[in-house]
């Protein structure tokens, strides 16, 4: 399990590195009364910062169309991270996008950004793009810094 978390969280997508960076797309459906933060404990050896974000508009009973994930490890040091490709079968989906290396980093995609967080020598981003079409889309974003280690996620949202 990458972390614990309050009961209702559903893990849509987890990515592994070997190297123990993860990444995970988490949802829940919020209702009047739930509180304001989410606590989250790290797995010992998780290399790992939380971003939440919400969302309206989403299907409430299957909010994710389609969703992909990649880690990326390679001897050279890159700062582009690509997400795979993936083909949505919705018109009006969101692509939310998640970016993750093993070094502090600032990030820029043509996405707009939703967060941004550093911690322990750990960066990661998110974004989310207008509703879009039916079709085939990877995302793409740029660290200020290098990295050999990269978690890419994908995840497009259904509009309700």
């Amino acid at each position: 399990m990458l972390f614990r978390s309050a009961s209702g969280w559903v893990a849509q997508l987890a990515t592994n590195e070997s190297a123990g960076l993860k990444g995970t797309f988490l949802t829940r459906r919020m209702v009047a009364g739930d509180p304001s933060t989410v606590t989250v404990t790290w797995s010992l050896g998780t290399l790992g910062v939380a971003e939440a974000t919400a969302f309206t508009g989403v299907d409430t009973a299957t909010p994710v169309d389609v969703k992909a994930g990649q880690a990326e490890a390679s001897t050279t040091a890159v700062a582009s991270h690509s997400t795979p490709s993936k083909t949505t079968t919705a018109a009006g989906d969101v692509l939310v996008t998640g970016f993750t290396t093993d070094k502090t980093a600032t990030w820029t995609s043509s996405d707009p950004e939703l967060a941004d967080a550093g911690a322990g020598g750990v960066s990661a981003a998110m974004y989310a793009s207008a509703p879009v079409p039916v079709g085939s889309y990877a995302r793409s974003a740029t660290a200020s810094v290098a990295s050999v280690k990269a978690v890419s996620s994908l995840l497009a949202l259904k509009g309700s």
